[in-house]
């Protein structure tokens, strides 16, 4: 071989190495990026033929849409918001050009279309305040709607801080500021809700008369005109840049600045989407604007509350000329590990260029500064002289159609999986040929359909396997079971937990956090400092927050003027979140009132013995709901009834939940939050099996042979339910079933009898009430445990009644089925006149007063007035919507005053389940003893379900029990003999 050959070799190897260095550079740009195969027509081929999402409509529509974009005659249609051709919607309002809707009802549009073509729909609305919740709106053209995801379409509302006070102040600890809507016109173009198209949705219109009408389902909201505006793609960065050049914006450089650049703190937020994005401390660098090693200092905003799609923060930012910047982020990234965040960026309310919708922010463990772009050059952007407007929403970027992909795969296993237990059960065996092929013959081909639907989803990660390695578990599996699809009933455990596994994947991957301490807008040339402090700075920063930690003191004054003023002590038993919004509630509201109150986080269990030895607080605040009878029984808990306005403070609430206050004609305390249970259902899935929701707990039964016949189940908790408040040791006990209470009530059977001294359980009536509850797990097969909502989200289990709190836990872990399920009143019994008893046995929080403390203080219309303010309806909604943006949706807190309530953000459809459900509530009678009642039914029902024992000798012999410990606290409290 001679030396030209040798070249030659050498120089095709070269090339083969840039093209393969070429390809995995555009496979993975920047640090994790993913590429440009998650374009929708990539994943056509993966389609399941008829759907009726939006990617399946861009693909039906995609000759329209390509013409339209080159077609010049199409023009802008706008019609008013007052113009509209018909409605159905009580209490709509017109106001000029401009109209009212309301949160139900629909209003429609009819227009003439000059020319087919493709739209973009955008909507100029004002977000009137309402319950703080987004507004939602359904669309649908000419009487149809279009593709699923126009069936819930967001509208923001807008936050601001309701003081910046916290900016002004950094030499002590910051109360952080209540968020409070400023509502303003807003202009949008309808787009994805869940993130996962970047663009605006795109609509498609035949020319002549058209018909569009959007659904009010959430909110009302003014609409000042409805435009219909031709598709027009975002340039390029490239030819933005040189667009601006042409036009003769120039570039500003650093020289043409006093400082070289301008700066925002971003803690300083102009305008937020949302109630969550309250500005945060944080504490881990010294380079951190403002600083301080130890003190609360509100000196970032973001962070893990500022991750869902659609969350958005603007600033208001003052630049001295108009021309061409650079902008300069120090931001941290430290949970999308070995990944990154994705943010849209608009200037003054537009997205300047295609890229500036999909900014990267990369993982570290530490804060980063560094100006918006690629990775490989810096991004211009344009700013006009004086204030402009900058802001950052969370986006998913080319992401989304990633895990939308991902949830049609999960959907679609988990209706299959629905199939396959309806031959095999959720147990099969393992020796037994079910022959599935057989029996579902379109398996196989749904098994490669999914298989390569997943396959195109890892190549769009390229070589970044540690994101996708949940998925490649499921390709493994599904590569098995195509070589024999009949096995699938021995591996059916490991595809289940696949399937749950590719759930928890979407959801992680779909969470897009990011903190924020500055964004700066600098001129050319500016060079930027170092993101954190040196080995020295950080050793200080060490060595002071040590010492801090020992002396500080993290609360903050209500009142300056405390040494003239009657002081009360609230005790809380929660956690350090929760006491910072009750803190900061506090510090607003009684500065000026006649008294002080301060607030201490406390142990549940030290409030007796410190109440015994007169160092007890005035008011226990979000503690156990028998709490406050067992302090009765001790003479320890203040009679509100001596208060005049008892009565009218107490019709706030519930009858069924100041049930569980009374003792002897008086009431101990006033509930501060409620539960009862409520029925989950699965509205996809009852609709499939043509059944109907029951209505009575025959009803109930005569649906369980349908479901079972299918392998699927119902869920009875079976389990003590859920606890509200902090509990003492001392209260502890064995809650009573809700389920067979609720029987027990719709029967006309009380727990107890002969004032509370005996138990009443061995009544006929009570007796064959519990042999029928535990005949729905010895005779008809319920499950007596079970995760209720893993099995919810698959579909194995399509109804359950269970405590109405699972509600904010499905809305937070199971978004893959939002829209698929609803609620409902528990089933009830048919009285003798033929009603429906549908009583409820609730559980409650409560906020009562200590009497050692305030007879001692002399403080108790103080603690009353403190009392009957924190359980009122404003304190609630507010502690309500401040835990809920603090801690997100799981969170809502469940109110137990009525007016608060119905002023959280519930949907129209779900409050009208509550508010049923809340009028036919019933507490528990708290006896001296009663803690036992729960323990021996437990007992009873376990051992009828285990050893399959008679039900009514069981509990009947149980009963006897019950009424010696009932009588040894009657005695021990002399509750017979007591004034």
């Amino acid at each position: 071989m001679n030396m030209v050959q040798k070249f030659r070799i050498i120089i095709v190897a070269l090339c083969i190495a840039a093209i393969y260095f070429i390809s995995s550079f555009l496979i993975s740009k920047g640090s994790n990026s993913v590429t440009d195969h998650l374009l929708l027509d990539n994943f056509a081929s993966t389609s399941t033929g008829d759907e009726s999402d939006y990617s399946a409509y861009l693909q039906k529509w995609k000759e329209q849409i390509d013409q339209s974009e080159k077609n010049g005659n199409m023009k802008v249609i706008t019609l008013s918001g007052a113009d509209f051709s018909d409605y159905d919607m009580d209490g709509l309002r017109v106001d000029g050009e401009r109209v009212i809707t309301e949160e139900n009802g629909t209003i429609t549009y009819k227009f003439n279309v000059p020319v087919s073509g493709a739209y973009n729909i955008e909507i100029k609305y004002l977000p009137i305040t309402g319950k703080g919740a987004p507004i939602v709106r359904s669309l649908f053209i000419n009487g149809v709607q279009p593709f699923d995801e126009a069936a819930n379409l967001i509208f923001e509302r807008i936050w601001v801080d309701e003081n910046k006070a916290f900016l002004m102040k950094t030499d002590s600890n910051q109360a952080f500021p209540a968020q409070v809507e400023a509502p303003e016109w807003v202009t949008k173009k309808l787009e994805s809700s869940n993130g996962y198209y970047n663009e605006p949705f795109i609509f498609s219109f035949s020319e002549g008369e058209n018909e569009l009408s959007l659904q009010s389902l959430q909110e009302p909201m003014e609409i000042e005109y409805i435009k219909l505006t031709p598709v027009k793609k975002l340039k390029s960065y490239e030819d933005y840049k040189s667009d601006c050049i042409s036009e003769g914006i120039n570039i500003i450089s650093k020289d043409d600045m006093e400082n070289g650049c301008v700066s925002v703190q971003a803690e300083d937020a102009y305008q937020k989407t949302t109630s969550s994005l309250i500005p945060v401390n944080d504490r881990t660098s010294v380079k951190t604007i403002p600083y301080h090693a130890s003190n609360i200092v509100l000196n970032t905003i973001g962070g893990d509350n500022w991750s869902t799609p659609g969350e958005g923060i603007a600033w208001k930012i003052d630049v001295p000329k108009a021309g061409l910047y650079k902008i300069a982020v120090r931001f941290k990234q430290v949970s999308n590990r070995d990944f990154y965040s994705i943010r849209k960026l608009t200037v003054n309310g537009e997205v300047p260029f295609k890229e500036a919708s999909e900014i990267k922010f990369n993982y570290k463990s530490k804060f980063q500064l560094s100006y918006l772009g690629d990775g490989s050059q810096d991004y211009y952007f344009y700013f006009k002289k004086g204030i402009n407007t900058i802001s950052l929403a969370v986006t998913l970027g080319s992401l989304g159609p990633v895990i939308s992909e991902v949830n049609k795969s999960i959907n679609n296993f988990n209706e299959l999986y629905r199939e396959i237990i309806q031959i095999t059960g959720t147990d099969p065996d393992q020796y037994r040929d079910y022959k599935l092929t057989t029996l579902l013959p379109d398996l196989k081909a749904s098994l490669e359909t999914e298989y390569n639907r997943l396959t195109a989803v890892v190549n769009a990660f390229g070589n970044n396997n540690q994101k996708t390695s949940e998925i490649s578990s499921m390709l493994v599996q599904l590569k098995r079971l195509l070589q024999k699809p009949d096995n699938i009933s021995k591996e059916l455990k490991s595809f289940n937990d696949n399937i749950s596994a590719l759930s928890n994947w979407t959801m992680t991957l779909g969470v897009q956090p990011l903190l924020l301490d500055y964004i700066s807008v600098c001129g050319d040339g500016y060079q930027l400092g170092k993101p954190e402090g040196n080995l020295f700075q950080n050793m200080k920063h060490n060595v002071l927050a040590f010492v801090a930690s020992f002396t500080n003191d993290y609360t903050v004054s209500n009142s300056k003027d405390n040494e003239s003023k009657k002081n009360i002590e609230v005790w809380i038993s929660t956690s350090r979140d929760q006491y910072n919004i009750v803190q900061r509630m506090v510090n607003k509201e009684f500065t000026d009132r006649n008294f002080t109150v301060t607030i201490k986080m406390v142990g549940a269990d030290t409030i007796m013995p410190s109440t015994i030895s007169g160092n007890g607080p005035d008011v226990a605040i979000q503690i156990n709901g028998i709490m406050p009878s067992n302090f009765a029984f001790r003479n320890a808990a203040y009679d509100l009834t001596k208060f005049k306005d008892f009565e009218e403070v107490s019709s706030s609430f519930p009858s069924g939940a100041m049930e569980y206050f009374e003792y002897q004609g008086s009431y101990y305390a006033l509930p501060d939050q409620m539960s009862f249970p409520v029925m989950f259902y699965r509205k996809d899935i009852i609709e499939e099996l043509g059944l109907e929701i029951p209505n009575t707990w025959d009803d109930l039964l005569e649906l369980m042979p349908y479901l079972q016949a299918r392998n699927m189940d119902m869920c009875l908790e079976t389990y003590s339910g859920a606890s509200l408040g902090a509990a003492t040791s001392m209260s502890s006990t064995k809650a009573i079933n809700s389920i067979l209470l609720s029987m027990l009530y719709q029967n006309g059977e009380e727990l107890y009898k002969d004032g509370g001294s005996v138990s009443n359980l061995d009544s006929d009536t009570s007796l064959q009430i519990f042999k029928k509850w535990t005949e729905f797990y010895t005779k008809n097969n319920m499950s007596v445990s079970m995760d209720f909502v893993t099995r919810f989200r698959k579909g194995s289990v399509p109804i359950g009644i269970v405590d109405f709190t699972y509600y904010n836990t499905l809305k937070a872990t199971a978004p893959e089925i939002d829209g698929l399920w609803g609620i409902a009143p528990i089933p009830g019994t048919v009285s003798e006149d033929g009603a429906i008893n549908r009583s409820t046995a609730s559980i409650v929080g409560a906020s009562m007063i200590l009497k050692n403390t305030v007879d001692k203080k002399g403080t108790a219309m103080e603690a009353w007035e403190f009392l009957k303010w924190w359980t009122g309806s404003e304190a609630q909604v507010t502690y309500s919507n401040e835990l809920e943006a603090v801690l997100g949706a799981a969170a809502r807190y469940p109110v137990a005053n009525l007016d608060a309530l119905e002023a959280l953000p519930w949907t129209k459809e779900d409050l009208t389940v509550l508010e049923e459900s809340i009028s036919n509530l019933r507490g528990i009678p708290q006896v001296p003893g009663g803690y036992i009642t729960g323990r021996y039914i437990e007992n009873a029902f376990l051992r009828v379900v285990d050893e399959n024992i008679d039900p009514v000798d069981t509990l009947y012999s149980m009963v006897e029990y019950i009424n010696q410990e009932l009588k040894y606290k009657q005695e021990e409290f002399k509750v017979l003999n007591r004034q």
